[in-house]
């Protein structure tokens, strides 16, 4: 069954976990346990007496597509990490291209401090009621992702959100080949296509880094990218060289080995590999000790050197 959401962060094609379960955005591990618990109990049958067949099938369909991938998403420290990080670049885009979104006026936060409290008091509010009614839920959970966007772009500029929206501007006719149309229109679509995009940006700017010796930041850049895109082979490979440039043999070994795992055939990814083995068995070879030279004359010890000459 499909549960059509056009509010929020789903008009950004993304799926708002936050608003399925109905917990702000900075919700720790123990509230998400918390309001889990009594969200599945609530839709759980046994809690469902009394509810017709429709409704019963609704309510196993909605735990089951939406609240429990949400639960699981959000419970894995890394999978969270990178999701954070997608819906912060969403908000982005938002403020990129105002006029993208429209939030209704009552969604919006005042500027300063009293707008992280105005959020937590709005999302609470309707948290209350999100799954009152099952019927409602679905357009309960589509206003707190309008709430959280709001605080998404809050978060990005520290400004009230009413300011983004209004502002729409004449946009010119471009004429562009079909198969462009169709890329653009599934990068918009696609959060993973997005995601990859985005990587690729973090790689060239740690490749300008490299090319200026500037290693530690490079590294940053590229675990950056691929926290947004955990398979970039590219990522994965820029990480290997900059281990390699700085003779961290391990660690290079390790990151080509997890790009050619992606992609076997990468010839970037085999070259360095390659490298590493090298130098490995270079460095081995150096450090193989060399036996002493043999001596065959007799060894007397400390007193055969002092009196084990031939007698006269």
């Amino acid at each position: 069954m499909a549960f059509p959401i056009s509010q929020g962060l789903f008009a950004l094609d993304i799926i708002d976990f936050y608003a399925i379960l109905g917990v702000p955005v900075t919700a720790d591990v123990k509230e998400l346990r918390k309001r889990y618990l009594v969200i599945s109990r609530s839709l759980h049958p046994d809690s469902r007496h009394g509810s017709s067949p429709g409704e019963m099938q609704l309510a196993t369909d909605w735990l089951a597509q939406m609240v429990n991938p949400a639960y699981k998403r959000l419970t894995d420290e890394k999978e969270r990490a990178e999701y954070n990080l997608i819906l912060k670049l969403k908000a982005k885009q938002c403020l990129d291209k105002s006029g993208l979104i429209r939030l209704a006026p009552d969604q919006h936060l005042p500027p300063g401090p009293p707008g992280e409290a105005a959020y937590l008091a709005k999302l609470s509010e309707l948290a209350q009621g999100q799954y009152e009614t099952l019927g409602e839920v679905v357009k309960f959970t589509g206003q707190i992702s309008e709430v959280n966007l709001a605080f998404l772009l809050w978060q990005q500029e520290g400004i009230p959100s009413a300011t983004v929206a209004p502002r729409v501007e004449p946009r010119p006719v471009v004429r562009a080949a079909a198969s462009e149309v169709a890329k653009a229109t599934t990068n918009d679509i696609n959060p993973r296509l997005n995601s990859v995009s985005y990587a690729e940006e973090y790689c060239r700017r740690a490749e300008e880094l490299i090319g200026k010796n500037q290693f530690a930041a490079a590294l940053q850049e590229v675990r950056d990218g691929l926290k947004i895109d955990p398979g970039s082979v590219r990522c994965l490979i820029l990480e290997g060289k900059i281990h390699l440039l700085q003779n961290q043999l391990t660690l290079a070994r390790i990151y080509f080995d997890r790009a050619l795992k992606v992609d076997p055939q990468n010839p970037e990814a085999a070259d360095g590999r390659q490298q590493v083995e090298r130098r490995l068995k270079a460095a081995g070879a150096a450090k193989t000790p060399t036996p002493p030279p043999k001596d065959n004359k007799p060894n007397g010890g400390l007193f055969g050197g002092l009196f084990g000459g031939k007698r006269k």
